[in-house]
């Protein structure tokens, strides 16, 4: 994963924004008819690296030790992730499993994903739209402008505790992020992690909208300034500076069960409109395995052209070898204990066995048997 060259050493990093911002809140434009990305500094962008431990210019200095300490645990944290998940996982991708979904500039779909924007856009760093779709409530980032420092310390604090789990295990546990949010007076929700791995990931960020579906399942947008909150969706558009790649990300918060489908058909047919798309799952509960999650996993066999899962995605049976080539990386084992032995998989068992279809052992550890090197990732390809 390509990052900043500007994280700098922890010595300048209370060098931060917080107030005094530039009167303009318009979101930067893109002028698509000259191909020319307007990158001038804009809140949610400013915002978005003060709360990931990044410098941005700024007139004014906040001397608060704890600005400079969240800036130095930030980056210290950020450092471990890229070197001993981040890096691995995704030159696993582009070299050992698919260097074509790797460089691909299609759309990615990724349920059950609460606010991990990071791992996805690792495995698919050259995405042109990704789509996370997940219950947890978007929340917000406030408008520092407005925070004095006792408050700044406070919000900072609320996005670095949303992310204790990405950093230590790879993905979040439910009761703990339901606690977090509950308990946030400033981000109330999973924004601050998909804006922080976007900045991290070494872009800027170009606008955010929020969303809302038609009855059709077409997306309806609306720019907004920082500090909104947001109700069914938000859309971000952020590029690279170096190769002015502008990508989009787009998080619906809603409730993706057969239930949930039927009193919000229009999540159906958005997500049928988005035709054949990479796809990724993982730390999902195991809810495809139940009936009750039928819809979502029929969506993702349906359209998925190249899907990565683990177990805890759809269950192996419903992938047909007539259909998908599958490939098997890591050990597959018992569930761990959170979760019923009943789910384990015997074919998945026998398939780990067969030389067909295992594919090799993994260079990195995410999932749920985190504290072991117990993991498995499962690749399917559409056979054409």
């Amino acid at each position: 994963m390509k990052i900043l060259n500007y994280i700098f050493s922890t010595s300048i990093l209370w060098m931060v924004a917080c107030s005094n911002y530039s009167e303009s809140t318009e979101a930067p434009s893109v002028k698509e008819e000259e191909s020319v990305i307007n990158f001038q500094e804009n809140d949610w962008d400013r915002a978005s690296k003060l709360i990931s431990g990044i410098p941005v210019e700024s007139t004014y200095t906040l001397d608060s030790g704890y600005v400079k300490s969240h800036a130095s645990f930030m980056n210290e944290q950020f450092e471990k992730i890229r070197a001993r998940r981040m890096h691995p996982l995704g030159q696993w991708m582009e070299t050992t499993v698919d260097s074509s979904a790797y460089h691909s500039e299609s759309t990615v779909f990724y349920p059950f994903s609460g606010g991990d924007f990071i791992h996805m856009h690792e495995l698919y760093p050259n995405a042109t739209n990704y789509v996370m779709m997940a219950i947890e409530p978007i929340g917000t980032i406030p408008n520092f402008r407005n925070l004095n420092g006792i408050q700044i310390d406070s919000a900072l604090h609320e996005s670095k505790v949303l992310l204790r789990d990405i950093f230590f295990r790879s993905y979040f546990i439910t009761k703990h992020m339901q606690s977090d949010i509950s308990r946030s007076k400033y981000v109330r929700g999973i924004l601050p992690s998909i804006l922080w791995g976007i900045v991290v990931s070494g872009h800027s960020i170009l606008s955010v909208e929020s969303i809302s579906l038609n009855s059709d399942g077409v997306l309806l947008p609306e720019i907004v300034e920082i500090g909104s909150e947001f109700n069914k969706g938000v859309r971000i558009t952020f590029a690279d500076p170096d190769s002015k790649h502008v990508q989009t990300v787009t998080y619906l918060s809603c409730d993706i069960s057969d239930s949930g489908f039927s009193s919000s058909p229009e999540l159906k047919a958005y997500i049928s409109s988005l035709g054949g798309f990479k796809s990724f799952v993982k730390a999902a509960s195991y809810l495809m395995h139940y009936s009750t999650f039928s819809t979502i996993r029929s969506l993702l066999i349906d359209q998925s052209v190249f899907h990565l899962q683990d177990d805890t995605g759809i269950p192996f049976k419903f992938f047909n070898p007539e259909i998908f080539h599958s490939e098997l990386y890591g050990h597959y084992v018992t569930p761990v204990s959170d979760f019923s032995e009943n789910l384990f998989q015997p074919d998945l068992a026998k398939a780990y066995t067969d030389t067909d279809l295992f594919a090799g052992t993994l260079p990195f550890s995410m999932g749920y048997h985190w504290g072991t090197n117990l993991q498995n990732q499962m690749v399917f390809k559409r056979i054409e």
